[in-house]
């Protein structure tokens, strides 16, 4: 069966075929077309197939801030399993402090960041950061998403914008997010904002750790 019309418009008036749905030629070739509409059906259909209720089902998210302030001395420290994501030529770790270099071939909408696998848990201690740099950016400015993982369908974000040249100390307060006690991944994920990458453009990361 090939319709070229819109899926979303095929789920709207009650018409859609799943992939690998065949009618044959003879029977359809002289049938007369005929669409039945009701009031406000497209929408109620379309309301019901991407329902807000089922979409939570499959992830939940919880956005916080992500604050900035001094440097906190850490009372339990994550800084290791550390790897590189997104558009990356280079990565190194040197003494605790993990730096990569932009690969600046990729597209300039392709992000960068670091991933740490592992348990974190913050029940007790419910506040989690790490300190960061960025270089390289047009604008001078570079925009940091920290998105902390419960599994698979579950995750605490929080976002914030820095200036290049200099480590800024980021942290989150987790006490109200009730997940808090399993994270079982972090990401630290940098994108430009606006103006693109410089050719020697580099993300470093330090320091990552709790404490009440």
């Amino acid at each position: 069966l090939i319709n070229p019309g819109n899926p979303l418009e095929m789920i709207g008036v009650g018409t859609f075929a799943k992939p690998g749905t065949y009618v044959s030629l003879y029977d359809a070739a002289k049938t007369p077309a005929e669409t039945l509409r009701l009031a406000d059906a497209d929408d109620k259909r379309l309301a019901k197939q991407l329902s807000g209720r089922k979409v939570k089902k499959v992830i939940g998210v919880y956005s916080g801030k992500l604050r900035e302030g001094a440097a906190l001395v850490w009372q339990k420290k994550y800084t290791n399993r550390i790897t590189p994501y997104g558009a990356c030529s280079r990565f190194s770790n040197s003494g605790g402090t993990y730096t990569l270099k932009h690969d600046s071939s990729r597209n300039a909408n392709v992000p960068v960041g670091f991933i740490r696998t592992g348990k974190i848990n913050c029940n007790t201690r419910k506040k989690l950061g790490f300190s960061i740099m960025a270089n390289g950016f047009n604008t001078g400015k570079a925009y940091v998403t920290l998105r902390l993982w419960s599994g698979a369908n579950r995750y605490y974000e929080g976002v914030r914008t820095i200036g290049c040249g200099q480590w800024h100390h980021l942290y989150v307060n987790l006490k109200k997010w009730k997940y808090r006690k399993n994270i079982t991944r972090m990401d630290i994920v940098v994108s430009s904002e606006g103006g693109g990458w410089a050719g020697d453009a580099s993300i470093s990361i330090r320091s990552i750790g709790t404490r009440k």
